[in-house]
């Protein structure tokens, strides 16, 4: 609650807009923790050698605290669960975070059209020039066309 009560004293922020707030900041927040993490933590070897180099912009308390955090044996465990979770993954989509549902409804306004799980996969899972984001996607695109094609339709 720091964050919003320091938040609300520089913008006016009202009560219905509190929960986008707050998961607004708490998103960005990640995602420049990441980039820390990234561009100079993993970088370095030690911590001794992670806080001889300050940070542009980080207080150095700040940096401390993350440069401790991420050397914990649970900070280090979830990181490794979570790559071993990320090597698992078989295919990508290109809608980034909004939910499918959400897209759903995106395109039965903008295009009047309601389409099938099929179809909606098929669009989340082809880059613009055409072609599937990876080897598993293409597969799955694929058999839908032929599950279709022995239906008795026709492949758009």
């Amino acid at each position: 609650m720091q964050q919003l009560s320091h938040f609300q004293g520089k913008f006016d922020v009202g009560i219905m807009s509190k929960q986008w707030t707050l998961s607004s900041i708490g998103k960005k927040w990640k995602g420049y923790k990441c980039e820390l993490k990234s561009e100079y933590y993993s970088v370095r070897e030690t911590d001794t050698e992670r806080l001889a180099n300050p940070l542009p912009n980080v207080e150095k308390e700040h940096w401390a605290f993350l440069v401790r955090h991420w050397g914990t044996p649970m900070a280090k465990e979830v990181n490794e669960k979570n790559k071993e979770r990320r090597g698992k993954q078989t295919m990508m989509h290109i809608i980034g975070t909004k939910s499918f549902a959400r897209d759903f409804a995106k395109i039965e306004e903008n295009e009047g059209i309601q389409l099938s799980r099929a179809d909606l996969f098929i669009r989340t899972h082809i880059n613009e020039d055409g072609n599937a984001t990876d080897a598993a996607a293409s597969e799955m695109i694929v058999s839908f066309h032929v599950s279709i094609l022995q239906k008795g339709g026709h492949v758009p």
